[in-house]
C-alpha cells in the first residue's frame, strides 16, 4: 500500500481548490473473463485509491463536493479522478474514492 499526504488541489470546470490530501493507493483483486478451460475465471489486480480531503471550510467543502466531474492534482503535478462518497461539512472534510488512475505511484 502507498500513501500521499501533503497538499493538493481539486480541479473543476470553473475553479481550484486548495485543500490537504491523506490518500492511500492499494491493489484490488478482480475475476477476469472470459474463463480460461478448466471453467475458472483468471484473477487480476487493478489499482484503486481513496481517502480523505480537509476543504478550507465548509463552504469550500460542499463546493467541491457539488461539482461534476472533479481532478485531484498533486504537489508533483499527479492528477486523478474522484468522486465524493462522504462528507463532514461542518469541519470540511470528504472522503473521497478514485475513479481513475491515481494522481501518485501505487
Amino acid at each position: 500500500m502507498t500513501m500521499y499526504e501533503g497538499d493538493a488541489w481539486v480541479v473543476t470546470d470553473d475553479a481550484e481548490y486548495s485543500v490537504t490530501a491523506s490518500l492511500e493507493g492499494h491493489r484490488v483483486r478482480m475475476r477476469c473473463f472470459p474463463y480460461d478451460r478448466s471453467g475458472t475465471a483468471p484473477v487480476s489486480t487493478v489499482p484503486g485509491w481513496g481517502g480523505t480531503l480537509t476543504a478550507q471550510g465548509p463552504d469550500q467543502a460542499r463546493a467541491v463536493r457539488q461539482a461534476g466531474d472533479p481532478v485531484l492534482r498533486t504537489e508533483d503535478g499527479g492528477r486523478g479522478a474522484f468522486v465524493v462518497v462522504g462528507a463532514d461539512l461542518g469541519t470540511g472534510v470528504l472522503t473521497i474514492r478514485g475513479s481513475g488512475k491515481a494522481p501518485f505511484d501505487i
